[in-house]
């Protein structure tokens, strides 16, 4: 099952893709959101603090939940529409190699 059956849409419909991309981007925000909460916590266990530091918590749970999701999300629809959809190794270790050097200022500069 592909994507455009699983969440509806096709060449006639695409209302019905449109909806489950938005789902499904909805869901990996807040997958990246939760999981941007629970790293910060042990590093703040870790690192000594005694009293969470909530506010830096929220913050990075608006920054995972806002940019680093969707952002995700949309750049792996790109890479799957700049491959055509192809799913053999040399395909993946291209899509690693440009998630590497073209997401690398992202890295460096927002420190994600």
């Amino acid at each position: 099952m592909d994507y455009t059956e699983r969440f509806g849409g096709g060449s006639d419909d695409n209302e019905g893709l449109c909806v489950g991309l938005r789902i499904c981007c909805l869901k990996l925000a807040i997958i990246v959101g939760v999981l941007s909460a629970i790293s910060d916590i042990v590093s703040q266990k870790l690192s000594g603090i005694q009293k969470l530091q909530i506010r830096r918590l929220l913050l990075k749970v608006l920054f995972g939940f806002s940019y680093l999701g969707p952002f995700g999300h949309y750049y792996h629809i790109l890479l799957d529409k700049l491959f055509k959809g192809k799913k053999d190794s040399t395909t993946v270790a291209k899509k690693g190699d440009s998630e590497r050097f073209g997401l690398g200022w992202n890295d460096r500069v927002l420190g994600s």
